[in-house]
C-alpha cells in the first residue's frame, strides 16, 4: 500500500518545479504520512473525542471539492490525504503540512511556543479542495503573501 501511496505521490507532483523543491516536498510527505500513518494506528477509541468535532462539516466540504479537481487522479492518495489531514487536525491539532515543511520564497511552517504558523494559510485557505481553511496554523505575521 505505502509503495502504492508513494507512487501516486510521485505522479501528482509531476508538475511542481523547481525540481529541488518537488523533490524536497515529497519526502516530506512521504515521512508525514508513514509517521501520521503509524500514530493513527495506534489510537484507542476512547482516544477519540466523544462530542461532534468542530469544523468537520467544512472539512467534508474541502475533500468533496479536492476530489472534483480534473487533475487529480488517485482515489487510493485523496483517501489516505484526507484522512490523515483529518487525524492531525483533528486528533493532534497539528497543521496539515508539519513544522519544517518549506513553501519556496515564503518560508517554512513552523512552531513557537504551542502555535503554528504557515507562510502559505492567507494565499490557499479560499481556494478550492484546500485543507487550509481547516488547519490549526496561523499565517505567519513574518511573511506576507
Amino acid at each position: 500500500m505505502l509503495g502504492l501511496l508513494r507512487r501516486d505521490l510521485w505522479r501528482q507532483a509531476r508538475y511542481i518545479h523547481p525540481k529541488r523543491y518537488r523533490e524536497s516536498i515529497l519526502k516530506t510527505l512521504q515521512r508525514v504520512i508513514v509517521e501520521r500513518l503509524r500514530r493513527a494506528r495506534e489510537l484507542r477509541p476512547e482516544d477519540l473525542p466523544d462530542e461532534p468535532i468542530e469544523g468537520y462539516d467544512e472539512f467534508l466540504r474541502v475533500v468533496r471539492e479536492y476530489s472534483e479537481d480534473p487533475d487529480y487522479d488517485s482515489p487510493l492518495l485523496l483517501l489516505y490525504e484526507g484522512l490523515l489531514a483529518a487525524y492531525a487536525v483533528f486528533i493532534e491539532e497539528e497543521p496539515v503540512h508539519p513544522p519544517g515543511t518549506t513553501f519556496p520564497g515564503l518560508g517554512s511552517v513552523r512552531e513557537e511556543d504551542g502555535t503554528y504558523y504557515c507562510p502559505l494559510k492567507r494565499l490557499r485557505e479560499d481556494q478550492p479542495g484546500s485543507f487550509c481553511s481547516i488547519c490549526p496554523a496561523e499565517q505567519d505575521p513574518e511573511v506576507e503573501p
